[in-house]
């Protein structure tokens, strides 16, 4: 079945105690697209089955099963000052978020890369008619969060892309009750980009990359079909891209030399209380390539 998303479409998410436990939605986001879809495996028959003088065997319809089944998508999000620790969580693999309170009344979390077994969400779209009324309830268990990227460009808003890969699409579960968070999107106005700790000018749109490679196809017998947990299947990759005018040979010697250079992509937005303000921060290390 294809992915279908409107207007009135609902995405919620939770995490799970354990991998493929289905739980309630308590967490919801405002989605730009989605592309979850089932997957579904068959086998069809090729036994030879003689056939009356005169007449021409077919294949038979009724001699086809189910082989496996899973499900994956893409889901697309603006991305918000408040209520996104759960996404940096499970895109980096963080077991355990550094918490401290720089100011009063102001959390600063910091997520690093971490592993990914046992850290898995469950996930519901809402497909709704114009009146909002629930036409379908689609929940995907046992999701992992194989690659996000954050984009952002001259004149828009801080987005995030994420590749989930699921145990399955069930319609059994029902629709949970919908309450979005508080946050506000940061946006390209909020942003700066800095390169071994130095701000960098001219640029004008930037993106940066995490790649989880999971092995997604752990099928075993006694499972019905459906595949076991998600198991990292190589290193993370870590990677990025900037378009900017040229105003020093800053860059291309970084790129002739093959030198290494500290990246991050931050944004700043709205103020908290009387001496914070929400922050973003995306630090790594890179080649020019």
């Amino acid at each position: 079945m294809g992915s279908v998303t409107g207007s009135q479409t609902v995405f919620g998410l939770a995490e799970e105690p354990s991998w493929g436990t289905t739980t309630t939605p308590s967490r919801f986001l405002e989605i730009l697209s989605e592309g979850l879809e089932k997957s579904r495996q068959t086998i069809q028959s090729q036994g030879i089955r003689p056939t009356a003088a005169g007449s021409r065997p077919v294949l038979d319809g009724r001699r086809r099963r189910v082989s496996t089944e899973a499900a994956a998508g893409n889901v697309k999000i603006e991305f918000l000052t408040r209520g996104m620790g759960i996404l940096l969580k499970h895109l980096l693999g963080t077991t355990t978020p550094a918490h401290t309170t720089p100011a009063t009344g102001v959390h600063q979390w910091v997520f690093t890369l971490g592993p990914q077994l046992d850290k898995s969400l469950t996930l519901q779209k809402q497909l709704r008619d114009g009146s909002g009324n629930v036409i379908k309830a689609l929940t995907y268990p046992g999701s992992k969060i194989g690659s996000g990227e954050f984009t952002i460009s001259t004149g828009d808003l801080l987005q995030l892309s994420m590749d989930f890969d699921c145990k399955d699409e069930v319609d059994n579960v029902a629709a949970a009750t919908a309450n979005y968070g508080a946050g506000i999107p940061f946006s390209f106005h909020d942003g700066k980009l800095k390169l071994d700790g130095s701000q960098i000018g001219l640029v004008s749109a930037a993106s940066a990359k995490i790649d989880n490679p999971l092995k997604t196809d752990r099928y075993f017998l006694g499972n019905a079909g459906r595949k076991d947990q998600q198991t990292e299947n190589g290193n993370a990759g870590l990677s990025g891209d900037l378009t900017a005018e040229i105003d020093s040979s800053y860059l291309y010697d970084a790129f002739k030399n093959d030198t290494g250079l500290g990246l991050q992509l931050s944004f700043v937005g709205n103020q908290i209380g009387t001496t914070g303000q929400y922050e973003c921060d995306c630090s790594g290390s890179a080649c020019v390539s």
